[in-house]
């Protein structure tokens, strides 16, 4: 009973920061950079945001309602009030609300476009995507000052690059070469942002991981993977921004599939990235290296 309810928790917790993550970014994509996008694209790229916004609710509410049944190891200890009430009093359960209310606000908001809308959406998604500084190692560790506003960046950033991937891929569908300067200009943007995923990564891995010894341990074969994830992230990217922005630039259609394969690949790769950190933060987290099973983000399971 312990394996299908680690399993359930955790595949909820797993779908869930996908999805979270892809209407969030999405989202914020759409407020940077909605005048550049033609008007159906962005009400197709909405609904998109608004379907993971659904998603990520529904995984955020059954993970909560169904943790106290993975603590216990029983799904008869789902309502279980003591239980319940463990988890409400925790750093989690803080968190989960802080989540289940952002992402209720970005469902809502995500209906049509307007400024109020857009702020609203804003909003959400920001609740959402703090949730997850609220909760894990970051909220019990001495140098939390540092922790936390790295993770907020390291999460922010890397939510809009998922939620504009989809955003480019659906705007090279819909206009093709004429997507060129909305890519030209992510790419130049993101140019500059995205070394911020690395640079925050790096240091709160110092932070936590203090030898290199530590780096066998699953927790930091799991940092170990994220950085070679980057890197083949980054060398997608380059190509987007190098060999097919400049082609769709120039009015060449050819470069469109080419163009929608690679952001293919790199949703993809994020999105193997997200399921492998809420699977493994669910098993082992950085207290673990010292002994004690913690998991990230979650009350520890009496197993």
């Amino acid at each position: 009973m312990f394996f299908l309810t680690d399993a359930l928790v955790i595949g909820l917790r797993a779908i869930g920061f996908v999805a979270l993550f892809q209407a969030a970014g999405a989202a914020l994509f759409l407020a940077l950079y909605e005048r550049d996008i033609a008007s159906a694209s962005a009400d197709r790229l909405r609904l998109v945001a608004r379907i993971a916004a659904l998603v990520a609710l529904v995984a955020a509410v059954s993970h909560y309602v169904l943790t106290p049944a993975r603590m216990a190891g029983d799904f008869g200890s789902t309502f279980d009030p003591a239980l319940e009430s463990l988890l409400l009093r925790s750093n989690s359960g803080s968190a989960h609300i802080v989540r289940v209310v952002g992402l209720a606000i970005l469902l809502l908001s995500l209906d049509r476009a307007s400024r109020v809308n857009t702020w609203a959406a804003n909003l959400g998604a920001g609740l959402a995507l703090s949730s997850f500084v609220l909760m894990g190692h970051t909220v019990i560790h001495p140098q939390r000052w540092l922790l936390a506003p790295m993770l907020l960046v390291h999460v922010v950033v890397a939510a809009v690059w998922l939620g504009a991937l989809a955003g480019l891929y659906v705007a090279a569908r819909d206009t093709g070469a004429a997507s060129g300067p909305l890519v030209a200009r992510f790419s130049a943007h993101a140019s500059r942002a995205v070394p911020a995923i690395f640079v925050c990564g790096f240091v709160m891995s110092v932070i936590l991981v203090r030898s290199f010894a530590e780096l066998a341990t699953p927790y930091g074969a799991m940092v170990l993977g994220k950085s070679l994830a980057f890197a083949v992230l980054m060398a997608l990217a380059a190509q987007n921004k190098w060999r097919f922005g400049p082609r769709l630039l120039a009015g060449d259609a050819r470069a469109v599939p080419a163009l929608q394969r690679t952001i293919a690949w790199e949703w993809g790769l994020i999105a193997v990235v997200l399921v492998g950190t809420a699977v493994m933060t669910s098993l082992y987290a950085p207290e673990h290296l010292e002994g004690s099973f913690a998991p990230e983000h979650e009350a520890a399971p009496a197993h």
